[in-house]
């Protein structure tokens, strides 16, 4: 049953798509597939969590989810594949969740508040240690979108990268870093992968990427 209404919220979210937020990732492929592949994580983890009771919850978290990243669209390109990062263009990063949440005010008006506070808050960390506002106890929802925003951006082939691409495994263990167990579960059941209890080593290496 819950495969079944995963593959619906998927779908209702697909006919969702807007123009205008096409139109700006498009022209940034990395960015239009990371959009994609959070969007279905996400609502697949939302769902093995089970939210799949409060419908527009779900559907929120993955509107959130393909939208989040669209702040992005205003970057300078050569900062989608640069490394190491200065201290400025640092700036430029942890400004991008406010910058998405007025591309989509400015685009779409009546947009639900859940939408734009996910977006708004999906950088952010328990115990204040993420961005923009360092809120020291992110709700749920939130940190379902940020796990599936870190897991799908860490197994996504990244040329710039030293570590091309991370296991499944090394991402799983990353999101534990910070996301309650219920959340890293509920991930690794959408993802069909498995937990791995040695985290030191594996963050070693995401450390060092």
């Amino acid at each position: 049953m819950k495969t079944q209404n995963s593959k619906k919220a998927v779908l209702t979210l697909k006919d969702l798509y807007w123009d205008w937020a096409e139109k700006m990732m498009q022209p940034i492929p990395v960015l239009h597939q990371h959009a994609f592949e959070t969007m279905k994580l996400a609502v697949k983890t939302a769902i093995a969590m089970g939210m799949s009771y409060d419908s527009k919850k779900v559907v929120n978290i993955g509107i959130a989810a393909f939208l989040h990243d669209l702040g992005k669209t205003t970057w300078p390109k050569e900062l989608f594949v640069k490394t190491p990062i200065l201290p400025h263009e640092w700036d430029i990063i942890r400004t991008h969740p406010l910058q998405s949440e007025k591309i989509i005010k400015e685009k779409w008006p009546d947009v639900p508040h859940d939408v734009l506070r996910l977006v708004r808050q999906h950088h952010e960390r328990p115990g204040g240690r993420g961005y923009p506002y360092g809120i020291y106890e992110p709700s749920i929802d939130v940190l379902v979108l940020a796990a599936c925003d870190v897991y799908t951006a860490m197994v996504a082939k990244r040329d710039y990268r030293t570590v091309k691409s991370f296991a499944p495994e090394v991402a799983l263990a990353e999101v534990a870093r910070f996301a309650p167990e219920q959340v890293v579960d509920a991930l690794a059941k959408a993802a069909q992968i498995r937990r791995v209890e040695d985290q030191g080593h594996i963050c070693s290496l995401v450390m060092n990427e």
